[in-house]
């Protein structure tokens, strides 16, 4: 529950000096800073404008200015710390970004940010989901995304008409949050399997105008290949895997993946065309656009499986398990490049990519494996537990999949020394338990013991569908 804070309790808190702050927004002057470039702050003006109100108030500081204040300070010094910079001491940069992150920690979490619909409060959220993102925290990231999303309805954010009639700059800023909290809404349907808050039908607003300056282009077209692509598991949702699709027969699910297949493969052969290579940070933008062949073909997997409603293995079309190996296969080759960047950007690769989007292409290979005895596909799933041991050190959340991923091998392994002929697999296969597409937060995963000695272990009891 957000906890209401004492009286006056921000004006108690410690902040980095001003010096150290102007010396911050110099060196912003001279590099692109990430906040600018994958956060729904607009640009240094805005910065600028709140380290003014900050440091030299004309009235009384609110708790939210000093809280949005901090967070963007910390995306900012999280950014700085990963670059040498003349002028600034690194042990400062380091000292002052851990204030910062205790001190909107403590901010994000009040009840004055979580009930208000401001500008401001959903701005605050929107750095607060994406942080909590980069930390593996997936429930909080789903929850202050529903926040953040419910407060951008409220405030009119979504319609064309409120828009226009808010000053110039309110209103690129408020077209910039909104569409960064619809692409998280949104791309948290399939994922969680539940309908968006943000709902197509509502929505009039216009998207953003792409910047002036060619190094930014880049990232402006990657926002808006983002923004389609969450569009679209939201919609493959909604066709194939809600409530109201259960009425459908085989015949419509097939017109309608064909046709959700197209538009995949269109925003896909978008995606690839975007050119990095005169763009702000082109590193990092690389690194963000490249590993996204996995999420396409982890998307394309679940896409496929909704080909039919039956939770039978044998109901799955050869398709998916055609997109399952393929969406492994590009994680493999991935992977080199992954681990040379260094642990920090790799356990970042694992949170993005690995459990945001990848572990159904597991778990369909896997079922793939046992229905046919397949040597190969047991192989190409020992090639992924490998790589995803190496990040299971990093985080709680990818040492979890790691150990339910190790389960599932083990029962492969087992499976296909076991000798059961084709139509023995297949009957057990069709009586056990369901085994989820997506687990919501790896946490329902409890009847599954990676420790179990191997010889102990019964095939009968356990193999799962989907």
């Amino acid at each position: 529950m957000p906890r209401k804070p004492p009286n006056n309790e921000h004006t108690r808190m410690e902040l980095p000096p001003s010096s150290f702050i102007l010396q911050v927004l110099g060196t912003l002057k001279e590099t692109r800073s990430l906040i600018f470039l994958f956060y729904a702050v607009q640009d240094l003006w805005q910065v600028e404008e709140l380290c003014r109100r900050i440091y030299f108030p004309l009235e009384p500081l609110s708790a939210s200015e000093l809280t949005l204040f901090n967070g963007m300070f910390l995306v900012i010094l999280g950014d700085l710390m990963s670059q040498t910079h003349d002028g600034l001491d690194g042990d400062e940069v380091k000292k002052f970004h851990s204030i910062c992150h205790d001190n909107f920690q403590s901010g994000y979490e009040t009840y004055e940010v979580v009930i208000g619909p401001t500008y401001q409060h959903t701005l605050i959220l929107s750095i607060a989901l994406v942080n909590a993102q980069m930390e593996g925290n997936l429930a909080l990231h789903a929850s202050l995304t529903s926040i953040a999303a419910r407060h951008c309805l409220a405030l009119g954010y979504h319609r064309e008409e409120r828009i226009v009639h808010l000053p110039s700059i309110e209103a690129q800023r408020a077209r910039r949050l909104f569409w960064t909290i619809f692409m998280f809404d949104k791309n948290l349907s399939l994922r969680l399997g539940r309908a968006p808050i943000i709902q197509d039908y509502d929505v009039d607003v216009k998207h953003c105008v792409s910047s002036q300056d060619p190094r930014d282009l880049p990232w402006d077209q990657a926002f808006a290949a983002f923004i389609e692509f969450s569009r679209l598991q939201a919609q493959i949702y909604q066709l194939l895997y809600s409530p109201s699709s259960n009425t459908l027969d085989t015949t419509k699910r097939q017109i309608l993946i064909e046709d959700l297949k197209t538009s995949l493969s269109r925003w896909h052969d978008g995606w690839k065309q975007i050119d990095t290579s005169n763009a702000h940070r082109k590193d990092i933008l690389s690194s963000i656009l490249e590993p996204n062949e996995v999420a396409y073909y982890s998307v394309l997997t679940i896409l496929y499986r909704g080909a039919k409603l039956s939770n039978s293995v044998q109901d799955i079309i050869p398709e998916c398990f055609d997109a399952a190996r393929q969406g492994l296969r590009a994680h493999l080759a991935r992977w080199p490049h992954t681990i040379s960047a260094g642990m920090p950007a790799t356990s970042l690769y694992g949170i993005w990519i690995l459990l945001y989007s990848s572990f159904t292409p597991f778990i369909v290979a896997f079922l793939h494996c046992i229905k046919n005895a397949d040597t190969n596909d047991l192989e190409l799933l020992k090639n992924v537990l490998d790589t995803i041991e190496q990040l299971s050190s990093t985080r709680d959340t990818l040492k979890r999949q790691f150990d339910l991923c190790r389960a599932l091998y083990r029962i492969a392994e087992i499976f296909i020394n076991d000798g059961h002929s084709t139509g023995q697999r297949a009957t057990i296969l069709d009586n056990t338990i369901p085994l989820p597409l997506q687990p919501g937060f790896l946490e329902s995963w409890d009847f599954l013991d990676p420790n179990l000695p191997l010889p102990n272990y019964s095939v009968s009891s356990a193999v799962f569908y989907i």
